[in-house]
């Protein structure tokens, strides 16, 4: 089990993540960039989730 510490170190790294800013990308024209962004959203959305 992580500490709170440790999950909320996590969730500045994903919110520090270039590709977090980008404009959402689309699947058709960067499939590899669309995906990594979905991952990030979600993972922000659950570290979140975790903390409250």
């Amino acid at each position: 089990m992580k500490s709170e510490q440790e999950i909320r170190a996590r969730l500045r790294e994903y919110e520090k993540d270039p590709r977090h800013s980008y404009p959402p990308a689309k699947v058709h024209i960067n499939a590899p960039l669309a995906l990594m962004q979905v991952g990030i959203d979600a993972s922000i959305a659950a570290l979140k989730w975790v903390l409250e």
